[in-house]
């Protein structure tokens, strides 16, 4: 499955978990990953990230608008 999202200042994806392990890649903007049992982190735009299959987490945007494309 390939998906992007668009997250408007300070917006949150909201806690979810996938089946598979999800790739993705931040188009624009800067997002925080919160992952359960794992210390939050952010990607800015241009970089990549990797959440475990079946682990549950969230995102949100930082400062401003972001965009996020993954796949998982």
């Amino acid at each position: 499955v390939l998906g992007s999202a668009e997250l408007p200042p300070g917006a949150s994806l909201g806690s979810h978990t996938h089946f598979g392990v999800e790739f993705g890649y931040v188009a624009e903007g800067e997002v925080e990953f919160i992952v359960r049992g794992k210390e939050n982190y952010r990607v800015k735009s241009g970089g990549f990230y990797k959440i475990e299959a079946g682990a549950i987490h969230d995102a949100h945007s930082v400062g401003g608008p972001a965009k996020v494309i993954a796949t998982w």
